[in-house]
């Protein structure tokens, strides 16, 4: 047990060590959070679809095909470390020297503040206790990634098919659950495997966070209010609801958030609120509820940096990350066609050859995914909308038929 463990730990080292070393000789990146956390992403989300592609070539000839693929990445990063020893002897000296200043225990701070808010957050809402697993209503989502993760570690579930109907492929995004799927076919049981990528994805997005407002504006503060707009509204709406409660302490409100055990589509920390899922309810709770889309944000922060910084690197570095962007199709398509528009609009305001680089990098692969994707949809036998997916639609009803939810009253929320 201990050894599997340690490959699943060895998973989350290795491929952030061999992307850190790359990302050294980009001198422009000053943050060491910044770049770590970049780091981190990177090599999680290369992995998995790596191990993803082994998979699928290792099913035409053997079993435990998942487990095999993770084994052989493993085993194939070992040469990448010693080949980059000298880097990593450099990057240790680095370590060493590192002054102790204000800056770096601001560093050590916003580390142990995201890695000790994403346990206390995530911790308490899915257990197993004597061979059961217990989830709190927040986390409704668990009843859709346990069959799914099941199906790629014990099912050789590649290429993927429907968990539910057999012979149907798999339209709908789940990477997500292809890298939970890696760590518990490496050693940690389902529930370690949820547990461990939500809190580690979730500590890595509130990091990133902090070292992007570091990188930009040399301020750790910027990046706590960044954390605390990310977890509650996304907007300074939450200071009002805040202000609603004053009848209890902040302490008090926090240990509600952090324990809460009513269902999002029920509840609203706003008094009155008759929206809850649909309205003013914490962005935390989506969180926890759809963790996919934890990893969506820190990918899309990465595309900020990469925006941020595009006119640094060169045109093939710009055509490559585009590529990587539109990599993110199967993790989550409705963040991919974000990124495209935003891409597109950029090219249509700067002209500049590199943004143009990074639309065509992500458009090639953008449209090659959608076609397969349009063409597997002939197979949803049991989806009779599925012809007209994906698609956008601003006026959809909440729960409650007396308050519409409308583009007009989400513009009158924010604005």
């Amino acid at each position: 047990m201990m050894k599997t463990v340690g490959l699943a730990g060895l998973f989350t080292i290795f491929p952030t060590l061999l992307v850190y070393v790359l990302l050294t000789r980009y001198k422009f990146l000053k943050s060491g959070l910044l770049k770590t956390s970049i780091a981190w992403f990177l090599g999680q989300y290369l992995s998995t679809i790596i191990i993803f592609v082994l998979a699928i070539f290792l099913s035409v000839i053997t079993t435990s095909v998942l487990y095999k693929a993770s084994l052989a990445y493993l085993m194939f990063l070992s040469p990448g470390l010693i080949w980059f020893r000298h880097e990593l002897k450099q990057l240790i000296t680095q370590l060493r020297q590192i002054e102790l200043n204000r800056s770096f225990w601001g560093a050590v701070a916003a580390v142990l503040l995201s890695f000790t808010f994403s346990f206390f957050l995530f911790n308490p809402q899915l257990a197993q206790v004597e061979g059961k697993i217990y989830t709190s209503p927040v986390y409704w989502d668990f009843r859709w990634h346990m069959p799914l993760v099941q199906s790629f570690v014990y099912g050789d579930n590649f290429p993927p098919e429907n968990e539910s109907f057999s012979g149907v492929p798999h339209t709908y995004h789940y990477f997500w659950a292809i890298l939970v799927s890696i760590y518990s076919s490496l050693g940690l049981e389902l529930v370690g495997a949820v547990n461990y990528v939500s809190i580690l994805t979730f500590s890595f997005l509130l990091v990133m966070l902090f070292g992007f407002s570091k990188e930009v504006f040399n301020s750790y503060g910027i990046g706590f209010l960044s954390a605390l707009l990310v977890i509650t509204t996304g907007s300074l709406r939450f200071l009002h609801d805040f202000a609603g409660r004053s009848n209890k302490a902040l302490p008090q409100i926090a240990n509600e958030i952090l324990h809460n055990t009513q269902n999002p589509y029920a509840f609203s920390f706003v008094q009155g609120n008759k929206f809850g899922y649909n309205g003013t309810m914490f962005n935390l709770f989506y969180f926890v509820a759809e963790r996919q889309m934890i990893f969506a944000v820190v990918f899309l922060l990465f595309v900020l940096v990469v925006l941020y910084y595009r006119k640094e690197l060169t045109y093939r570095t710009c055509f490559l990350a585009g590529v990587l962007m539109g990599l993110f199709f199967m993790w989550h398509l409705f963040v991919t066609i974000m990124i495209g528009g935003a891409l597109f609009c950029l090219v249509l305001a700067k002209r500049d050859r590199k943004s143009l680089l990074l639309l065509v990098g992500f458009g090639v692969v953008f449209v090659a995914h959608y076609l397969y994707f349009r063409a597997m949809m002939s197979s949803d036998w049991f989806y009779p909308d599925v012809k007209d997916f994906p698609k956008t639609n601003f006026n959809f009803p909440t729960m409650d038929k007396e308050y519409p939810f409308s583009l007009q009253n989400v513009l009158g929320y924010y604005v």
